[in-house]
């Protein structure tokens, strides 16, 4: 990822906005599954922890989903 502009956002999503950052995309238009969107996620240079939260924890705990 180095180099891509991408590296602010990878810091500061391990850091400060690692709540504050929820999964959306526009799966239709980019000719790939959600599926494969999230295994994309799943690749970034991110916790663990984090890769849950962007992916679930942040919007079930902004949506009140238990």
């Amino acid at each position: 990822m180095k180099g891509t502009g991408w590296e602010p956002f990878l810091h500061y999503g391990n850091s400060v906005l690692q709540e504050k950052i929820l999964f959306g995309s526009t799966w239709l238009f980019m000719g790939m599954s959600i599926k494969q969107l999230t295994d994309e996620v799943m690749k970034l240079p991110l916790k663990e922890e984090e890769k849950e939260k962007w992916l679930y924890h942040n919007a079930a705990k902004l949506f009140d989903i238990k």
